[in-house]
């Protein structure tokens, strides 16, 4: 999650690494996805990471929209 302004709707994204899914938690609240290996731990996945696994797996015109952030 993170404290940004979330994207008008629930998405799912489809990408040959896997998916990620958008939602909204309320106007300044938004709950971003990836779908990492199994193997992987919390600490591999750092913000930097995160939001460049995210941006590059959406389409480039939904990445526009989003707005990253320190998660929570």
């Amino acid at each position: 999650m993170v404290e940004r302004p979330p994207l008008e709707n629930f998405v799912y994204a489809y990408h040959s690494e896997g998916m990620e899914m958008a939602a909204q938690r309320n106007p300044m609240l938004s709950r971003y996805y990836v779908q990492a290996p199994l193997t992987d731990r919390i600490e591999d996945w750092p913000d930097d990471r995160f939001w460049e696994t995210l941006l590059r797996r959406f389409p480039a015109e939904m990445a526009a929209r989003i707005q990253t952030g320190p998660s929570i």
